[in-house]
């Protein structure tokens, strides 16, 4: 009878152990484990109500931690895809509003709407600084620092550029330009300041000038050709 009892609990103890592994899918991998070591694909940790709080597992060629709330909703995840790492904070919806990446040319912050409509990110792409604004989920405000020097460009609805306002090896300059091209430039290049009209077509109409030698202005046609200037 004794021996029976040992053998059934054997058994149970199998089945159970197979019922675990189920339950939080811990399916042993092909990598070769120490003694003391266990390797599983998948890990899923609950609370004391039984609900699934934290998952740890991989897929493919990435990796992930998840944080689970109450409602067994994830909340926030912490990723590994093709190498580059990443981190994910969702609101009770299950909607992204913060997202960190990071790859080898680029890093990134990205602060998003409930819609998951992206309304402000902090980027650095090669070395370049970017701070973005957005108005659901449209464009319409960019702080940077590229190879020619810092620029504010604020866009209109459509995405075309409103006001440039950057800075440059020459000197500073300030475009302003509805979407049809017609507007107005602004700049000191090399000391000397300038005003610039343009059409329609975004070609230059009028200048005016400074230069060391005196005041000049200049009228052009619609190709580009000077017609009028002074002195």
């Amino acid at each position: 009878m004794a021996m029976r009892n040992a053998e059934r609990l054997i058994v149970y103890s199998m089945l159970a152990l197979l019922a675990m592994a189920r339950l939080f899918d811990l399916r042993p991998t092909e990598a070769q484990t120490r003694p003391g070591e266990a390797t599983f694909s998948k890990l899923t940790i609950v609370d004391k109500q039984g609900r699934p709080a934290v998952v740890i597992g991989t897929s493919n060629d990435s990796a992930f931690i998840g944080l689970l709330d109450k409602n067994m909703k994830p909340r926030a995840s912490l990723l590994l895809i093709n190498g580059d790492p990443g981190l994910k904070l969702l609101d009770q919806n299950g909607k992204t509003r913060i997202q960190l990446n990071f790859t080898e040319e680029s890093s990134g912050l990205a602060l998003t709407s409930g819609r998951e409509r992206e309304e402000a990110s902090i980027s650095v792409v090669k070395g370049s600084p970017v701070i973005g604004l957005s108005e659901e989920g449209n464009p319409r405000a960019t702080i940077g620092i590229g190879n020619g020097g810092p620029a504010i460009v604020l866009l209109h609805q459509q995405g075309d550029p409103a006001v440039v306002l950057g800075v440059t090896e020459k000197g500073p300059g300030l475009d302003i330009s509805e979407p049809n091209g017609k507007g107005v430039k602004l700049a000191v290049v090399e000391g000397n300041p300038g005003m610039f009209l343009s059409d329609t077509n975004g070609k230059i109409r009028m200048g005016l000038h400074l230069s060391p030698s005196g005041p000049g202005i200049s009228l052009d046609d619609s190709n580009g050709k000077e017609i009028w200037s002074a002195p």
